[in-house]
């Protein structure tokens, strides 16, 4: 009982892994660019959901369809998270874009390995 119980939790986080990619519900602020390019922009990001929804269903159901045969089949579950990043990371490009050059909102983010600037005035 308890294997099977492991094996529906497995499946569930499998099944709910794309959703880490954020989708905007909205402009993110009111200037005429933003607005125009916000309907493309969340398109292209729906399309990266979509993408990330499909390839890791369907890595899943195919490890698990042929891990009958012999577990080693189930490793291929395995590279979900590195493929989840990755279709997040474009997510995020997408995004970082669109609010960067047609919202005019500058993300200022620490390059990796530094620590951020810390102001005392």
């Amino acid at each position: 009982m308890h294997r099977i119980y492991q094996l529906c939790t497995l499946i569930f986080l499998c099944i709910f892994i794309p959703g880490c990619i954020w989708v905007p519900v909205r402009p993110a602020n009111d200037s005429d660019n933003c607005v125009v390019n916000f309907f493309h922009t969340k398109r292209e990001i729906t399309e990266v959901y979509n993408e990330a929804s499909l390839t890791n269903g369907t890595i899943i159901f195919i490890s698990f369809s042929t891990a009958y045969i012999h577990p080693i089949f189930l490793l291929p579950i395995l590279s979900t998270p590195y493929l989840q990043y990755k279709y997040k990371e474009k997510s995020d490009k997408i995004l970082s874009e669109w609010k960067t050059n047609d919202c005019g909102i500058k993300e200022t983010l620490p390059e990796p390995g530094q620590k951020e600037a810390v102001n005392n005035e």
